[in-house]
C-alpha cells in the first residue's frame, strides 16, 4: 500500500502504472522491468473493488 501523499502535481504515466501494478502484488524493486499487462490488470481489478467498496459504504451511511 501506497502512503505517500498525494501528489500536487500529476506524475508521469510510468509512475501511475507503477502504482497501478503495486496492487497485484508486484515488489517494484530496482531490477523489476516494467509491468505487464496481466499485471496492471489485476492492480486495476484490486482498485475497482476497493472503489466499490467505498460507493456501498457512502450509500449506506446516507440511508
Amino acid at each position: 500500500m501506497n502512503k505517500e501523499p498525494v501528489p500536487r502535481q500529476t506524475p508521469p504515466l510510468n509512475t501511475v502504472v507503477r502504482l497501478i501494478a503495486q496492487h497485484s502484488g508486484i515488489l517494484s524493486g530496482k531490477h523489476d522491468g516494467k509491468p505487464g499487462t496481466r499485471t496492471s490488470r489485476l492492480g486495476m481489478q484490486e482498485i475497482v473493488i476497493f472503489v466499490e467498496g467505498v460507493r456501498h459504504t457512502r450509500q449506506l451511511n446516507d440511508v
